[in-house]
């Protein structure tokens, strides 16, 4: 079953790397539209794929979108899909994020979460299953998804340690991410340079790892996320530069 955890934004979300051609990041962001496919595998065994895409404005405003569908034998018994998407802007150089919107589409349950962030206020408001809140937020706070954007600008400023504060689930959670040296890795793309980066919430142990690779202006390559016994893996299929 695949649920929200399995994407780290979690790509995370989550979330994209082989390039035919060179990088070039939009004026004034430091980013790079891209639409990307990565697998998604759970102890060796395909759960399904995982579609990223982030378009750019010349004024810097942004759209982070991903959507997750179940694939192969877990789709004969069960039909999910997830759709997760940040809309924001690049503001003086950091993300700012203006609405998150979450989608979780099965036959039982379904789940819509949204979050609007109000930065002259300092407020986000959380909207889920006809419940609504509203918390005081910190002026570098991000959603659970723009915080991967918020990642890749750090590290291609040259920072190796970064904590990041996000609104998720009504509450402020920290995130810590540090590097631990360079790693080459394998995927469907070939086999490029990375750096690692363990990431840990809240001050717990380490439960997630994201490979980056600087030959691609930081786009992650490779996530990983142990989960108990299993392992949850999210591996670069292909891209396409836009």
């Amino acid at each position: 079953m695949i649920t929200r955890r399995h994407i780290p934004h979690l790509l995370w979300a989550g979330l994209m790397l082989l390039a035919s051609t060179p990088l070039c990041s939009s004026p004034g962001t430091g980013l790079t539209p891209f639409s990307a496919e990565y697998s998604l595998s759970r102890d060796n065994t395909l759960l399904g794929k995982v579609i990223i895409s982030l378009e750019l404005t010349p004024t810097g405003d942004y759209q982070y979108h991903a959507r997750t569908v179940t694939t192969g034998l877990v789709s004969l018994f069960r039909d999910d899909e997830i759709t997760e998407q940040s809309i924001g802007q690049v503001h003086n150089g950091t993300i700012r994020p203006k609405t998150y919107l979450y989608h979780h589409k099965r036959k039982e349950k379904p789940r819509k979460v949204s979050i609007d962030f109000n930065w002259r206020s300092k407020r986000a408001t959380n909207r889920s299953n006809n419940t609504s809140w509203s918390m005081k937020i910190p002026g570098d706070t991000q959603d659970k998804f723009s915080q991967q954007l918020a990642l890749m600008l750090a590290l291609s400023k040259g920072s190796r340690n970064l904590s990041i504060s996000v609104a998720d689930g009504g509450k402020l959670k920290s995130y810590r991410y540090s590097a631990d040296g360079n790693e080459r890795i394998e995927t469907a793309a070939g086999t490029v340079s990375a750096v690692r980066i363990e990431r840990s919430k809240d001050n717990r142990p380490s439960d997630s790892t994201l490979w980056l690779s600087p030959e691609f202006n930081y786009l992650p390559v490779k996530i990983a996320k142990q989960k108990k016994d299993q392992q949850v893996i999210m591996l670069l299929n292909s891209v396409t530069w836009n």
